[in-house]
């Protein structure tokens, strides 16, 4: 189980940089509004990565009790009640996003380029927490494997490609990526959130996490999965959980 949880942890880091990059070719200006909504962003891995640890544990505990549905009424319960919390805090930040912006900056030009991306984004901070709520479900169950394949989506499938198609002339151009619309990076993470969190709610419906997935060598039995917990945290761009 470890080392699909330092891929994952891998993958999200990467798909940092990468993005910061996209960003950075914009200029100064995009780069300090990206900057600033990332940081507001963080309201949405705190309330979904402290969720998605709870799910983890409490899916470990009823899967070691032999309580299949139960699990799954945990993870559902814990997603439903996290994308609540968070399609309201998004509303707010969409209905006031200039006020958002400016308790970090006074430059007009930050703050109307930090409103477009969180008009844009911030209805969406649901689905981005959502997906790591469902992730810490994966991960209770002991399937690291499937929170790390979810994270590899999200990012490097959902997010950077559509991103290169929305915000530079890749399409018009393949051999030369010149900037074009930098608000194609901030569609490109709205989309990546919903695919995502919808690619992870079919898989979890599945069941499959619900078979064993520890060995235990003494009576040659498998047993369901305990706590398998990662933490998330901010890493630049998304939390080392996304």
């Amino acid at each position: 189980m470890g080392y699909p949880a330092t891929f994952d942890g891998l993958t999200r880091s990467l798909a940092a940089v990468t993005f910061a990059a996209f960003v950075a070719r914009f200029g100064a200006v995009a780069t300090a509004a990206y900057g600033i909504g990332i940081r507001l962003m963080s309201v949405s891995w705190t309330v979904s990565g402290a969720v998605g640890q709870a799910a983890a544990t409490g899916v470990g505990q009823n899967l070691g009790a032999d309580q299949h549905d139960r699990a799954a009424d945990v993870t559902w319960k814990a997603t439903g009640g996290a994308m609540a919390v968070l399609f309201a805090a998004g509303g707010l930040v969409y209905a006031f996003p200039a006020l958002a912006m400016g308790i970090f900056i006074g430059d007009r030009a930050v703050i109307d380029a930090g409103v477009t991306l969180l008009r844009i984004i911030a209805p969406f901070w649901a689905f981005f927490g959502g997906l790591m709520v469902v992730q810490g479900g994966f991960r209770g169950a002991g399937q690291t494997s499937v929170a790390f394949v979810l994270s590899l989506l999200s990012r490097w499938v959902f997010r950077v490609p559509v991103a290169l198609f929305l915000a530079y002339a890749v399409a018009l151009d393949p051999l030369t990526v010149t900037p074009v619309d930098v608000n194609g990076l901030w569609w490109a993470m709205a989309f990546s959130s919903v695919a995502s969190f919808l690619v992870g709610v079919l898989w979890f419906r599945r069941g499959g996490w619900r078979e064993t997935v520890i060995d235990d060598d003494e009576s040659g039995v498998e047993g369901p999965a305990g706590d398998a917990t990662v933490g998330d945290g901010v890493d630049g761009e998304e939390p080392a959980t996304d």
